[in-house]
């Protein structure tokens, strides 16, 4: 009998209901991984505009994905299955080849697929990174917002339309006439709706702006500014949401249950004469049971307290999210990350925080003390140190500045050893580690800081990216509030200023120009 060789075989007959079969399972699959996958904890909540195009994107390619994934295994099984040896065949299979059918439809299909997913991926990419007229609306301005990368932190720049006062040389007041407003934060404060556009700078070297649930990522390049922009948007159950936080502006009581006739739990912060409350930001206990009139808060104890909200001139609540570098930037890349505010309208935005942070930064700073509280968050010293008067709980390269005011004539001493310039008092401490911080290294910490110079470029030795200038002027004020950082009444300082006068309350009462010039006198010899 006549045989045909395996080489000439053709190829047996194809079983169309089969694939028919496994191509609709195949999309019943890939619909199913699409819509619930996602929504199994695989991505963080959608924040922004943005974050929903992104997610929209993803769930077509896990749809693709699966389909495939679905029809390629689920045929593999089957034909293992249907074209299976019978029992006791050791026989070789039949070399089967030359079906143009199968190869036309496996590479047609895979590049319309392909060409698909590069065109939609290409729209999705566009309507991100678009810009959005107006951006950075606020009261009813656009405005410009620097985001600056560093080791190791970030620091925010608001560059408002608005004007600072002037104090006159005969006691007077002129409003308005001043320099225009910078808002210097180590937060990014956003509102729902808000069409944020930010410029990026790195002081050093690569960073990354990462923040997961706005689905935005954007290299920091040396040398050159870069832009993200993205819409944040309501949290996901709009009708009901859970808000993180609140911004309260006032001068309130915190207490302990919702009756402003009992005793504060927390009594309202003393003002100094024309002093403005500052913006407060709390963790809401949403846990709590609601009272008419009033917020339920949590303390820094973990602690449940209550705001009349009579006591209040605005309140704002806010939703925090994650935003870190994801370059590998340094031994403290870990710690680089800090958190977006989004607040629940611009009404609240800038009601809670925005016009009362520039209301307080129009005023003439009337001490040293004052200037390196509005200045010092410029410098990205959140980044590395921890503060908690200004909300600094991230850092952990450098020293814990807590109580700084009381420790630094401790290491006057030591700070001589090391550098072989002699350290007189605390405040002398504090401008040699701004002017030159690696002439004494407090253990176990390394030479990681910055040179904060008094010149616009970098010294011989100091490398660019350990270098920043600062103005006399904001280093005096620096060193003036570090002072009064002890954790007590800051007259128990030890940085050994002799114009160093405070009432019982902690309020300064000395002569500003004379711990002004007593400090200067101090920096002088390190300018």
């Amino acid at each position: 009998m006549a045989t045909v060789s395996q080489e000439h075989q053709s190829s047996p007959k194809v079983r169309i209901m089969p694939v028919i079969v496994f191509g609709v399972l195949s999309l019943i699959f890939g619909i199913v991984m699409g819509i619930i996958a996602p929504n199994l904890g695989m991505l963080p909540e959608a924040a922004s505009v943005e974050a929903q195009n992104t997610d929209t994107l993803f769930r077509v390619l896990i749809f693709i994905g699966s389909v495939v994934f679905f029809l390629v295994q689920g045929l593999v099984y089957y034909a293992a299955w249907a074209f299976r040896a019978p029992a006791n065949d050791d026989s070789d299979g039949p070399n089967l080849h030359g079906n143009f059918m199968l190869e036309v439809v496996w590479t047609i299909i895979p590049a319309v697929v392909v060409v698909f997913i590069a065109i939609y991926a290409f729209d999705i990419w566009q309507r991100n990174t678009t810009s959005t007229i107006p951006a950075n609306l606020v009261a009813g301005d656009s405005i410009r917002i620097n985001s600056i990368g560093q080791r190791f932190g970030w620091s925010f720049e608001y560059l408002t339309n608005a004007r600072a006062d002037v104090a006159n040389p005969d006691g007077t007041i002129s409003e308005g006439t001043g320099d225009p407003i910078v808002l210097n934060t180590s937060i990014l404060y956003v509102y729902v709706g808000q069409n944020v556009e930010l410029d990026l700078e790195t002081r050093d070297v690569i960073h990354s702006f990462w923040s997961p649930e706005m689905r935005v990522k954007q290299d920091l390049l040396p040398g050159r500014i870069t832009t993200l922009r993205f819409t944040p948007i309501q949290p996901n159950d709009a009708s009901n949401p859970a808000w993180d936080g609140v911004m309260v502006v006032g001068n309130f009581n915190l207490y302990a249950s919702p009756d402003a006739t009992t005793e504060p739990l927390v009594p309202a912060a003393v003002l100094e004469e024309g002093e403005l409350p500052a913006p407060v930001a709390f963790d809401l206990d949403n846990s709590a049971t609601p009272a008419e009139g009033y917020l339920a808060v949590k303390t820094e104890d973990g602690e449940t307290a209550y705001i009349f909200l009579s006591e209040t001139q605005a309140t704002g609540r806010f939703n925090r999210y994650r935003l870190i570098c994801a370059e590998l930037c340094g031994g403290g890349h870990a710690d680089m990350w800090n958190y977006i505010y989004m607040f629940e309208s611009a009404e609240a935005y800038e009601s809670a925080w925005y016009q009362p942070m520039v209301d307080i930064a129009s005023v003439p700073a009337g001490s040293p003390i004052e200037l390196g509280e509005q200045v010092i968050n410029s410098y990205g010293c959140s980044g590395c140190h921890m503060l908690s008067s200004l909300g600094w709980a991230v850092g952990v390269t450098g020293p814990n500045l807590d109580g700084i005011g009381s420790r630094a004539g401790s290491r006057t001493i030591d700070a001589t050893g090391q550098s072989g310039n002699e350290v007189l008092n605390g405040a002398e401490y504090l401008v040699q580690s701004l002017r030159n911080p690696h002439s004494y290294l407090v253990p176990p910490y390394g030479p990681v800081m910055r040179v904060f110079g008094s010149g616009e470029n970098a010294p011989s030795g100091v490398p660019a990216s350990l270098y920043m200038p600062m103005p006399q002027e904001d280093l005096i004020g620096i060193v003036a509030f570090l002072c009064t950082q002890t954790g007590a009444n800051p007259a128990s300082s030890t940085c050994g200023l002799e114009n160093w006068e405070f009432d019982d309350a902690g309020n300064f009462t000395g002569d500003a120009q004379a711990l002004y010039d007593e400090i200067s006198l101090i920096a002088g010899e390190y300018e």
